[in-house]
């Protein structure tokens, strides 16, 4: 008798394949998972760095791979050791994120991004960027370790309920008739109560899912529009203070591929001032001409046109009716308004309301006077007079001649109402830069514009501390010469952006050019809207997670009830692995009716809030409806959510009911 044949070797081949742990399925699913992290990896530097994806796109496709490659390593190690595999797969996955998080961890924490490789760089700006609400690369890391693990136990779970017999077994015909059998309850059941509790809770967690996940989504749409419509896709910068070889640099940057528009500008700090008030804001030198190319400055203005940068003398002088109210003097509509001066009037007491811009002219009158020179040939001329009553139905224009010189400036809204400003007005521009030397230092310089225009972006912050005035005015006013600060970019593709930047910068040989893109240059918002976003979806994932503890505790209960019937069937020659199909078949049903009950609730709540809209404040929210982004990637990217832990709910009462022996099913018959 062979040694294979001897009933000692199968003893103890059972007993060392029944063990507590098993190492050969431990060693293939860690195998997986550095197999898997490797993909990752290698799919990252490969699509991002050779093929020019954006790194986001370049991680869709390398993680898709990664995630088929450790499920089936995880199935290899169910099938070849036919185990479940819990406790070997759990000791892989913590000395896997152990390795993970000691080297490339470490490496994205602690390395300084000028001495990362391009490559590199993809990779800690994913790690910041699904990390940053977790400590940064770290997280990241630990998050992506995590995820490579939890798909190998799914693949564990999966390999032994196909292959846990010795061969595959893709069959599911009779045991997807028991399992529809038993979901036939009777309305008196304790089990048929749970089963509606169980699909009506998966059903709301879907519900409540899809649709603030699609207000969110739509909120940073709309939030992304504004800030690309008010600034460029991306900036190309330079390190030092003079860049007066833009023009060539411009032209270098049009030759690239993706890059659709360029335009120089200058970006100060200043501070406005009226007759009213005074206020902080970022001072914006920028070309008429090309301005439009990269974003939507004219598009936004409510007042006002962009060609008054370039030629303020056609900017209108803000029209005023001036009258004057004698002391007692009402209104009357059948006499006419008394108080008004009518032609060959004079005031009362001898003090008219002149308009606004007859300052200009008293101001002008009174240096005449200090000159020794004669104040009629300064004086306010007779259009600064008081209106007459014809003046008042045809309103004339008021314009001194002082104001034709003046440079024009648009403001935003919100910097106009703290101004109290109007089209026509006149502000101030100090800056503590490009002033001359006084007793005490630096002074600060100051000149007078014209107010050419008022632009609504949407976004508060640009509309109270932004303006913009013609670039060669900004050059003069900052004594910059031809230098400026930076050249703004627009893109074909604003997912892209990134890439094409990095294109940018290896056109023009890298330092002393640096590059910017507008994720990079808005972190912090962005940033504090993933928070926002992944806090709302992990709360409100928790519906679907208590509703799959409702599909435990069904399932558990239909076991007990229904140890007879899986006593007969294993009678009968059942295998363990058919018992569990039957099982993760009646999970599967109850999440999959729930999930789809949910999804399709979802939709038509946001077709609805998208068609009819939820009004809103726009004076509070800056919007005047409820924004809602409704997008099939994230709708079946939340059912598959929810039917991913349908059946991780199933696997331990599957696993139970396998484990029943027929002799415990009808010992009480």
């Amino acid at each position: 008798m062979s040694t294979s044949d001897q009933p000692g070797c199968e003893v103890r081949a059972l007993s060392w394949r029944g063990s507590r742990f098993s190492f050969l399925c431990a060693l293939i699913q860690l195998g997986g998972l550095l197999l898997a992290s490797g993909i990752l990896l290698c799919g990252i530097m490969m699509l991002a760095t050779r093929w020019n994806l954006s790194p986001e796109r370049a991680l869709a496709v390398s993680g898709a791979a990664a995630l088929a490659a450790v499920l089936f390593a995880g199935a290899l190690a169910a099938m070849r050791t036919r185990r479940l595999g819990f406790w070997e797969n759990l000791a892989s996955g913590v000395l896997f994120m152990g390795v993970a998080l000691g080297t490339l961890g470490r490496d994205l924490a602690f390395r300084f991004d000028a001495l990362m490789s391009p490559w590199l760089k993809d990779i800690a700006y994913l790690a910041n960027l699904f990390g940053n609400t977790l400590g940064g690369p770290m997280g990241g890391v630990g998050l992506a370790a995590v995820l490579l693990w939890l798909f190998s136990f799914i693949g564990c779970s999966l390999g032994f309920l196909l292959g846990g017999n010795g061969q595959i077994d893709l069959q599911f015909g009779y045991e997807a008739f028991i399992a529809r059998n038993h979901l036939r309850l009777r309305r008196r059941s304790a089990t048929l109560l749970m089963t509606i509790i169980s699909i009506f809770g998966v059903a709301v967690g879907v519900l409540a899912l899809t649709v603030v996940l699609s207000v969110m989504g739509g909120f940073e749409i709309d939030l992304k529009s504004k800030i690309v419509g008010a600034n460029a896709h991306a900036v190309v910068m330079k390190y030092g203070t003079n860049f007066s070889e833009w023009r060539e640099t411009a032209d270098e940057v049009r030759k690239v591929r993706g890059v659709t528009g360029v335009t120089p500008f200058i970006l100060n700090e200043v501070m406005l001032s009226s007759d009213q008030n005074l206020s902080g804001c970022m001072l914006k030198g920028v070309d008429p001409a090309t301005t439009n190319d990269v974003g939507d400055l004219e598009k936004n203005l409510k007042e006002g046109k962009l060609r008054f940068l370039e030629h303020p003398e056609e900017i209108p002088a803000r029209q005023r009716t001036s009258f004057v109210k004698a002391p007692g003097a009402s209104f009357s509509a059948q006499a006419g308004p008394k108080g008004i001066l009518h032609d060959g009037d004079a005031p009362s007491d001898g003090t008219a309301d002149a308009p606004e811009d007859a300052h200009d002219g008293e101001a002008e009158a009174a240096a005449a006077a200090q000159n020794d020179q004669p104040a009629d040939s300064a004086a306010p001329s007779s259009e600064d007079a008081p209106l007459t009553v014809e003046d008042i139905l045809r309103p004339r224009k008021v314009q001194a001649a002082a104001s034709e010189a003046l440079p024009g400036i648009i403001l935003g809204q919100e910097l106009a109402h703290s101004l109290k400003v109007q089209t026509g007005d006149r502000v101030n521009v100090v800056s503590p830069l490009g002033g001359e030397a006084g007793p005490t230092g630096p002074m600060p310089k100051s000149r007078p514009f014209r107010v050419a225009g008022i632009f609504f972006s949407g976004m508060y912050e640009f509309d109270s501390k932004s303006a913009y005035i013609a670039l060669t005015e900004s050059q003069k006013f900052f004594g910059l010469g031809e230098s400026i600060t930076g050249l703004e970019l627009k893109t074909n593709d604003i997912d892209n952006t990134r890439q094409i930047t990095r294109s940018v910068l290896a056109a023009l040989d890298g330092y002393p050019y640096r590059t910017k893109d507008f994720a990079e240059m808005n972190k912090n918002l962005f940033s504090a809207l993933r928070l926002e976003r992944l806090v709302m979806a992990v709360i409100l994932g928790f519906i679907v997670l208590v509703a799959c503890f409702n599909i435990v505790s069904t399932l558990i209960m239909m076991v007990l009830e229904k140890g007879k019937d899986i006593a007969i069937l294993k009678s009968m020659g059942a295998s363990d692995t058919s018992i569990m199909k039957i099982f993760v078949i009646e999970g599967l049903i109850i999440g999959g009716i729930g999930t789809l009950t949910g999804t399709i609730l979802g939709y038509a709540t946001c077709l609805f809030v998208e068609k009819f809209g939820i009004r809103l404040d726009s004076d509070v929210y800056y919007i005047d409806r409820l924004p809602v982004e409704v997008d099939p990637l994230q709708f079946l990217g939340v059912a598959a959510l929810a039917l991913l832990l349908s059946y991780l709910a199933t696997i331990y009462p599957a696993t139970r009911a396998s484990r029943l022996a027929p002799a415990d099913g009808l010992r009480n018959d």
